[in-house]
């Protein structure tokens, strides 16, 4: 037999605990087990094993897969042997939720599998509503139907239908082509559409000639063209960027000599000069005088401190009242610093006397403690302990250590010699902590003494920077001395030196009154030949050279700016003439592209018309062959099948399930079930009129004809527990077609029974009925410990030894 299954390897997976060996190399197969040790894990493994997934538990559990592995164990493995397939072995791996390994089937083999040959526990009493379940949202897309299509052949014929379909009706062509709807209407539109680029063309010459009649007295000022290119042109080419920019520099240049001249003529720059001159000299003597007097003392006393405050202001070369008021702030800010400093210094050196003392005193105290607890520790740690174990052993006065009677040198008795001296160790001990937590308190007080004497000695000065500081406090209050002293007269060198500047500033403006006068007149003489004035004449005044050249560079930037903006004006007017002449060019290319579309479109309908009653005349033939082969395969195949199954196990049903035949002309074949009176006529679903033992029947049946519709790509049958709810009568039938299955249709059957009785009588119908034919059955039980034990039957041919 071509691809027979021959050994499975189990080990940890779901119930199985342990390591299972399950020989499969026989046309039947019987497993039994009481619920929960491991019939539909086996059937599982060989599920996974050859399709890599477990489709059956997953319409329950789509995370199945995380608990596979039994829960005593960390993996599980599957190996799975097969003869005659292209690979004769594969083993699975289960960890942590992900499976691996290579199954044994390809992807068309393993869809094979899950649909035709294996029927699980659970999926028997769901397998009409899974059959009839939508994958989609088209209710039509069902397995079963999916199954009856591949079966018919049908692919190819619906797809014809389904093209040809709309050929049948204008507006379903129309939802196929947007095309096809607007070659109807491209007439009526194209004919709007020329009018609406009429009436836009009429606009635009209007806007045209318009813009002519604006661009027209421009055309003479600025020369241009008739032709708007070559006005366009003529613009770009005499454009001058800088023209304006020129005009308006040469109007600001006139302004300011304006009023630079201006600036000469005023009050002030008319005075005296000799009255300005006698000023300028009093207020130098003056300076010289302070120079030699109160200034020369104030730079003294500002040098005797420049070693301490380098960066003070040199009194001859800036206010002397502000150059001494800076000195007397630096000055008093160093002498407070010193002066606390100083103070800080000597306090510190005073506390770090009481500091020594007491630390002297502490160390004393700290040397006596520790010289008793020396004395205290010796006789009170080891003898007191030493007593206080020895003493429960004490029952009379003999010693334990000398063994001798203690009367004899006491009248006391030896047990209570010994309390009394435990007692007097016990108190020296006590005494012994308090010794000990008065040192620590004593070490912890000079511990923060000598803190605070490091503190203070932080603020020590050494005797050397007292003396250095003390010299330094001598020079400050020295010279602090001074500057206050010199106050009354360094306001008064302020106020002087002043006056003397401001002498010397207008002298200085009248002498450049005289240089600058020249200069100014220049200037006009330049600008006047630059712009092409008359040249200025010797009796013309300044001021009347700057009003003239005023007046003409004002007129001459106010012509440049007209000039300016009637070119910008003729700019954007030739622009605009040349877009409207684009876009008109460009609309009658349009319109001629339009017109030949129109043409193509007027010819393209007529094929299309043709083509249309061509597709609607195969469509027609298509449907009715699809009607012919529907009708044939579903009375002379599937029903056929599915009857002669269902009679044999359910032979006094009255109502037979089947396919239901699709109307003529339908536009989809849609796999719907039925039931059949077997004395004629057609009645409700399956589910509504058979009982729930002939509707697993029902079921049951329908897996096995969909297996043999087909051709068998798998030799294969799975079941997991298939006689729910079947009397005796079912039963006896069902082992009757397992039988011929197996013997006349060549399947070889895995098949997973519950009920004992069953799972014996099974055993017997099927047992092997000539030679080389082959029976395992396989019982499956647990330990006391929970793990699987097996215990397996080969069964072999053997000749009816009375017969013969």
């Amino acid at each position: 037999m071509m691809h027979q299954l021959t050994e499975l390897v189990v080990s940890d997976f779901r119930s199985i605990k342990g390591t299972v060996t399950i020989p499969l190399d026989a046309p039947i197969v019987l497993i039994h087990g009481p619920n929960g040790v491991g019939k539909t894990s086996i059937a599982t493994a060989i599920e996974l094993a050859l399709t890599g997934d477990i489709a059956g538990l997953k319409r329950s559990d789509e995370k199945v897969q995380n608990h596979l592995v039994n829960r005593d164990a960390q993996e599980a493995s599957i190996a799975l042997r097969m003869a005659g397939g292209t690979r004769p072995e594969t083993t699975m791996t289960i960890r942590g939720g992900a499976i691996r390994g290579m199954p044994l089937l390809d992807e068309a083999g393993r869809t094979f599998f899950t649909d035709r040959c294996y029927l699980s526990q659970s999926t028997l009493g769901r397998l009409l509503d899974i059959y009839q379940a939508p994958t989609a949202r088209d209710p039509s897309n069902t397995p079963l139907t999916n199954f009856v299509k591949s079966l018919l052949g049908l692919d190819q014929l619906e797809a014809l239908i389904d093209g040809t379909f709309p050929a049948g009706h204008k507006a379903r062509m129309s939802k196929l082509s947007g095309d096809f709807d607007r070659a109807d209407q491209l007439e009526g539109r194209l004919q709007g559409e020329q009018r609406e680029i009429d009436a836009l063309q009429r606009n635009q010459d209007a806007e045209a000639a318009k813009l002519l009649s604006q661009v027209e007295p421009l055309r003479s000022t600025l020369g241009l063209s008739e032709d708007p290119s070559a006005a366009a042109s003529h613009l770009a080419e005499t454009e001058d960027p800088e023209l304006l920019a020129r005009h308006e520099a040469r109007v600001n240049n006139v302004i300011a000599l304006q009023f630079q001249w201006s600036s000469f003529t005023t009050d002030e720059a008319q005075a005296d000069r000799a009255a300005l001159e006698l000023e300028e000299a009093e207020s130098a003597r003056a300076v010289e005088a302070y120079s030699a007097g109160p200034g020369s003392r104030l730079a003294a006393a500002i040098t005797s401190i420049r070693t301490i405050f380098p960066d003070l202001a040199d009194p001859a070369q800036t206010d002397p009242e502000e150059a001494r008021a800076g000195a007397i702030l630096l000055v008093d800010r160093e002498i407070n610093r010193l002066d606390t400093l100083l103070a800080s210094a000597q306090t510190a050196s005073r506390s770090i006397g009481t500091r020594d003392q007491s630390i002297s005193q502490h160390q004393a105290r700290l040397k006596l403690l520790n010289n008793q607890i020396a004395d205290i520790a010796g006789d009170a740690a080891g003898l007191g302990q030493a007593l206080a174990a020895l003493l429960p052993h004490v029952t009379d006065d003999i010693c334990p250590v000398c063994d001798r009677p203690f009367n004899e040198v006491s009248e006391v008795s030896l047990r209570t010699h010994l309390s009394e001296e435990v007692a007097r160790l016990v108190g020296q001990s006590e005494k012994l902590k308090s010794l000990v937590a008065e040192r620590q308190q004593v070490q912890t007080q000079v511990a923060e003494l000598e803190r605070g004497r490091s503190a203070e000695a932080a603020r020590v000065i050494a005797p050397v920077d007292v003396t250095a500081h003390q010299q330094r406090l001598a020079i400050l209050r020295t010279a602090k001395g001074e500057l206050d002293a010199l106050a009354s007269d360094t306001a008064e060198g302020a106020r002087i030196r002043s006056r003397h500047a401001n002498a010397a500033r207008a002298i200085a403006q009248l002498r450049l009154r005289d240089s600058t006068s020249a200069e100014i007149r220049s200037t006009l003489t330049t600008l006047a030949e630059t712009i092409g004035e008359p040249a200025i004449a010797g009796t013309e005044t300044t001021q009347d050279v700057l009003t003239r050249l005023i007046t003409v560079t004002e007129a001459a930037q106010k012509a440049a700016i007209e000039t300016h903006t009637d070119r910008k004006i003729a700019a954007d007017l030739v622009t605009r003439l040349k877009a409207l002449a684009v876009e008109k060019a460009e609309r009658a290319a349009q319109t001629e592209v339009r017109k030949e579309k129109l043409a193509q479109l007027t010819a393209a309908q007529r094929t299309v018309k043709r083509e249309r009653d061509l597709a609607s005349s195969v469509g027609r033939a298509a449907t009715e062959a699809r009607s012919a082969i529907v009708g044939r395969v579903f009375n002379e195949r599937l029903n056929a099948i599915w009857r002669d199954l269902f009679v044999r196990l359910a032979p006094n049903e009255p109502f037979v399930p089947a396919f239901m035949l699709p109307a003529a002309g339908e536009k989809t074949v849609n796999a719907l079930l039925e039931t059949v009176h077997r004395d004629g006529g057609t009645y409700g679903r399956p589910g509504a009129m058979l009982s729930a033992g002939n509707l697993n029947t029902a079921a049951l049946t329908l897996f096995l004809a969909l297996h043999l519709s087909v051709r068998p790509e798998l030799p294969w049958l799975l079941l997991d527990d298939p006689v729910q709810s079947m009397d005796e009568l079912h039963v006896a039938q069902f082992a009757a077609l397992l039988r011929t299955l197996a013997k006349r249709e060549h399947r070889q059957l895995i098949i997973a029974i519950h009920e004992r009785p069953l799972f014996e009588y099974l055993s017997l119908e099927l047992s092997p009925a000539f030679v080389g034919d082959k029976l395992i059955t396989i019982e499956v039980s647990k330990s006391p410990e929970g793990s699987t034990r097996y215990k397996t039957n080969v069964i072999g041919f053997e000749p009816d030894r009375l017969v013969a």
